[in-house]
């Protein structure tokens, strides 16, 4: 497994979502969704966001006994472009992160 870019690099390609969580953020009351994907290549990236880009991954969303649900496009593709913010890694496990998402196409939808 490798990295993907430099750091401060732009890059783009097509990713597809595999795993979404919401984080907290000890700086505001609203919290972070962290959405981790896996580029074509196998590697994986790592983008944590309040943006309005987090409309573009949602396929559903509903209002259920007091709490709001919504279901997410894992398992869709995108082609995305992202800047790279670092890269960490643990053990074997690497993860690129990046910031300032932009959806270029979403590929699923297209197809």
């Amino acid at each position: 497994m490798k990295f993907i870019g430099t750091e401060g690099e732009k890059i783009s390609g097509k990713f597809t979502l595999v795993y979404v969580k919401q984080v907290p953020d000890p700086y505001s009351y609203v919290s972070n969704t962290r959405l981790n994907f896996v580029a074509e290549g196998g590697e994986k990236v790592m983008l944590t966001t309040k943006a309005k880009i987090l409309s573009e991954f949602i396929l559903d969303s509903e209002y259920y006994n007091g709490y709001f649900s919504t279901k997410y496009a894992i398992g869709k593709t995108f082609d995305l472009e992202f800047v790279v913010k670092k890269h960490l890694q643990y053990g074997d496990f690497k993860t690129t992160i990046v910031k300032n998402a932009k959806l270029i196409e979403n590929i699923s939808e297209v197809a």
